[in-house]
């Protein structure tokens, strides 16, 4: 009869998300993708109101001729500067200049009552005297293409959001950037694949088109650190997160910094997805199974780190030779490498059209344990209820 110890029952238990969320991932990486068709509204072109919030963020600058040049008739980019430095709300009010398709608006600190969420439902009032049909949300380093505008309204169709593609191309010039690149182009593969099977895709923070409506009707939530996540709990909870993934409304973003940035970042996600997750899971579990489940898969990402880190120390320095446990882990180990590779891989050739090469699935290997034990912490954190957050330096 076999006999287990208290930590084999440990392991088999840490077992249990990675292998779930690596079996998602397998299955969500051979779903077929349609694409929303594009259909450019009968009548006038509608009004869309852009909000950029930024704080002391020198990629701004680098943004701003992007939307100067974009092809679309009826359009205005509201820029909430949260700066604390004279010198940068100076040289963005030169940058502005007299364009009257800028509003820029500076908050001082006694006018900020949140996060990133408030500095954009400051954004969201100022935009009702310009009574727009949609309103883009938008991060200070992303750079659309000209023809943004006219895509995000022939895409958004009768929906309520069209949620797009963050395509990290600036700065992704070494291993860590081209990695951060095809991992997001990862991220809108599962997104589409999420939606195709009926359960609900997340906004991801920017380059999201929304209903100005619907949008005003929620806010967000200036307290969160990760609002985006935040809101599409809330509007899948009331019922109103009818969005489309489309990773053709795209626009181009910048890497981070360097190593430390990400890791200031990815804390923040891992910390705020749970924290987020669980204050809203009893509306969550009530939204139906279909909802849940996708609910869940976003929720739960980051914490499935907790299982792999805890099965690597034990790996590490528990490891049996031939007992059944560590014969199972090293099973799982493989299996988790196996259906990474798998989905890092087909999400670059279908979203980017091209695979990464050897060197760099090597380094997202490795990237990977790494990054679980960030998660790991991140996880602590967001269940202890910890917020730290800082905006991201980024490489534009």
């Amino acid at each position: 009869m076999l006999k287990l110890t208290a930590l084999d029952i440990m392991v088999v238990a840490a077992m249990v998300l990675p292998t779930w969320f690596a079996t998602m991932n397998l299955l969500l990486s051979y779903v077929r993708l349609p694409q929303p068709e594009a259909r450019p509204p009968r009548g006038p072109l509608p009004e869309v109101a852009i909000i950029v919030p930024v704080k002391d963020d020198p990629s701004i600058f680098n943004s701003i001729p992007y939307y100067r040049s974009l092809i679309y008739p009826h359009y205005h980019v509201i820029i909430v500067d949260d700066s604390d430095s004279p010198q940068f709300v100076e040289r963005l009010r030169s940058a502005v200049g007299s364009d009257e398709r800028f509003i820029l608006l500076h908050r001082e600190p006694w006018q900020r009552r949140g996060r990133k969420g408030d500095a954009l439902n400051f954004g969201l009032m100022a935009a009702s005297r310009l009574s727009p049909k949609y309103v883009v949300i938008m991060d200070a380093d992303h750079r659309p293409p000209r023809n943004f505008l006219l895509k995000g309204v022939s895409l958004i169709g009768g929906h309520r959001a069209l949620i797009g593609y963050q395509r990290h191309s600036v700065g992704a010039y070494d291993l860590f950037g081209k990695l951060y690149f095809y991992s997001q182009a990862a991220s809108i593969r599962i997104l589409r694949a999420k939606q195709a099977l009926g359960m609900p895709p997340i906004f991801t923070g920017s380059v999201g088109m929304f209903d100005y409506a619907t949008i005003s009707k929620y806010m967000f939530d200036g307290g969160s650190i990760t609002e985006d996540w935040e809101l599409t709990l809330r509007m899948v909870i009331g019922g109103d997160f009818d969005a489309v993934v489309s990773d053709e409304f795209y626009a181009d973003a910048a890497v981070p910094l360097n190593i430390t940035w990400f890791v200031n970042q990815q804390l923040r996600w891992a910390s705020g997805t749970i924290n987020d997750f669980v204050r809203h899971l009893r509306g969550a579990a009530r939204s139906g199974l279909r909802n849940f489940v996708g609910l869940a898969y976003n929720g739960l990402l980051f914490s499935q780190s907790l299982g792999i880190v805890f099965l690597l120390l034990t790996y590490l320095f528990f490891y049996r030779a031939g007992s059944v446990t560590s014969l199972a882990a090293t099973a799982v180990f493989a299996y988790l490498l196996a259906s990474w590779v798998v989905t890092f891989t087909k999400a670059s050739r279908d979203v980017e059209g091209r695979a990464p090469s050897l060197a760099l699935v090597l380094y997202s290997i490795l990237m990977t344990y790494f990054t679980s034990f960030v998660h790991s912490a991140g996880t602590v954190m967001g269940l202890l209820g910890m917020k730290g957050w800082k905006v991201t330096r980024r490489r534009g």
